[in-house]
């Protein structure tokens, strides 16, 4: 059923009022922020605090070990398993979650339980279901990196989606984004974009928000998160992360007196939150 701020055609269905997200002074970690915006729009009145703490990324702390990466800081390094942090972000709300990963992507990222698939058809199906039950869907990537953003509808029976997207006013990305009247970004490249790795449906609520109790357990265990090299794998979580980014930065060939801007900003880069 379509809720009462949507719209519905043949081949159409957009879900209006939702609210915009975007990197600002109120936040720059997309994944609670879009949590926060489908959840208030889905008539849960929570707070982007409670979003970011029942998420567990209020507490991580990664480094990556190999390289200046700018993405060790990304949401689904939070904990060992990616998408870990996207099912605990729908259950803390007491909702069902769903998720599908492409099978096949250049990110490196490796998702282990959810299902997978790498037909398009597959990944329209899954966001028309939600979208014309009047669930918006979280996906990752769509306009640009593998960030969190939000699907707001769909138009041309699936081939074209609208929403909000933190990259959607980036000329970078400006010849293949159009905008709505309604400031929601309109792509039919969705699909072309590599980084487009998953969609996510938040379900219906069924049960109470995550307790004060488990919220806290998981911010230890993200807290006390360890890099263990036999493991293959390149992050340093926790508080064994302040040890390898403490190596990085005494490391004074990779800061060269005359560093040109690039090499300095990609160096901000790794320390965003």
């Amino acid at each position: 059923m379509i809720n009462q701020s949507g719209y519905k055609s043949e081949n159409s269905v957009v879900l209006y009022g939702i609210s915009k997200v975007e990197y600002s002074l109120n936040g720059c970690t997309p994944y609670p922020m879009c949590l926060k915006s489908c959840a208030n729009y889905l008539g849960q009145d929570v707070s982007l605090d409670f979003t970011m703490v029942s998420t567990g990324t209020a507490f991580r702390l990664t480094w990556d070990t190999t390289s200046w990466n700018g993405g060790n800081i990304d949401a689904m390094h939070t904990f060992d398993d990616p998408e870990e942090v996207y099912r605990l972000g729908a259950e803390a709300l007491g909702r069902d979650f769903d998720m599908l990963a492409r099978a096949a992507n250049t990110c490196g990222v490796e998702f282990i339980s959810c299902k997978k698939s790498d037909n398009k058809d597959d990944f329209i199906r899954f966001i028309k279901a939600q979208i014309d039950k009047g669930f918006p869907c979280i996906a990752l990537g769509i306009i640009g990196p593998p960030e969190a953003c939000i699907i707001t509808g769909y138009r041309e029976n699936g081939a074209v989606l609208l929403g909000w997207n933190f990259f959607q006013d980036n000329q970078e990305f400006a010849s293949q984004v159009k905008t709505d009247e309604s400031g929601y970004y309109i792509t039919n490249k969705w699909w072309e974009n590599e980084c487009t790795l998953a969609v996510i449906s938040m379900g219906e609520a069924t049960r109470p928000l995550i307790s004060t109790k488990t919220i806290l357990e998981n911010a230890v265990r993200v807290m006390t998160g360890r890099y263990d090299k036999k493991s293959g794998s390149i992050y340093a979580k926790g508080i064994a992360a302040y040890d390898e980014w403490k190596k990085a930065i005494l490391n004074d060939s990779e800061f060269p007196p005359n560093a040109v801007m690039p090499i300095l900003a990609e160096r901000i880069m790794c320390h965003g939150t």
